[in-house]
C-alpha cells in the first residue's frame, strides 16, 4: 500500500515495504476496502473463492498512520467465512460477512478477533456498510428473496434499524455532501 505526502505529493519510504518498495507490505491480500478511525487506517482484503478452496487469505489489518505498524484485527477462516467491508465508528469496528453469494451477515470485530454476527442482519444480500455524518452505521441492501433494495440507517450503538430508504436497483454505495 503506498502512502503519499499530501503537500508533496511525493511517495513516502515507510521502512515497511519489500524488495525495494516504499508502501507497506500488507499481511492481506486483495485490499479494497478502507475505514480510518483515528490515526488508524482499518485495510479489509478478500478472497472469493476461499469459500470452495479453504484458502483465506484476506482479513482485516490495522495501521497506525504515524508508525506504519500493521495488526491484524481479523484472519477469517473456514468458520468465520471472509469479510466484504468495513466501518469503523467511534472504535467499534463493523464488517460484513461474506459466505456466499448474496448471503452475507452485518458483525462486530471483537478485541480478540472473534466475530459478533447479528440476529437481524444475517443471511441477506449486503452490499456495503459505511459511516455516516451523524455518526450512525448505513448498510446497503440488495434485493433477494426476503428483501427489497434498500439503504438501511443504524443506530452504531445497538444496530437498531432508525431509517430506510428503498431503492430501486441494489445501493453499491452512499456518499454525504454538504453543500
Amino acid at each position: 500500500m503506498a502512502v503519499v505526502d499530501g503537500d508533496t505529493q511525493q511517495e513516502i519510504d515507510t521502512g515497511k515495504g519489500a524488495d525495494g518498495l516504499k508502501g507497506i507490505e500488507l499481511d492481506i491480500a486483495n485490499p479494497i476496502n478502507t475505514s480510518v478511525y483515528g490515526s488508524d487506517l482499518y485495510v479489509q482484503g478478500i478472497n472469493y473463492s476461499a469459500a470452495y478452496t479453504g484458502e483465506y487469505t484476506g482479513g482485516l489489518v490495522r495501521i497506525d498512520m504515524t508508525t506504519y505498524e500493521q495488526t491484524i484485527v481479523f484472519q477469517p477462516d473456514n468458520s468465520t467465512g471472509s469479510i466484504s467491508d468495513v466501518a469503523v465508528i467511534d472504535g467499534k469496528v463493523f464488517v460484513i460477512v461474506y459466505s456466499g453469494w448474496q448471503n452475507n451477515s452485518l458483525a462486530v470485530v471483537n478485541n480478540d478477533g472473534s466475530l459478533t454476527v447479528s440476529d437481524t442482519y444475517t443471511g441477506m444480500y449486503l452490499t456495503f456498510i459505511q459511516e455516516g455524518p451523524e455518526g450512525n452505521l448505513w448498510l446497503g441492501r440488495g434485493a433477494d428473496s426476503n428483501n427489497s433494495s434498500a439503504l438501511l440507517k443504524l443506530s452504531a450503538t445497538d444496530l437498531s434499524l432508525i431509517d430506510s430508504v428503498e431503492t430501486t436497483l441494489d445501493p453499491s454505495a452512499v456518499v454525504f455532501v454538504n453543500n
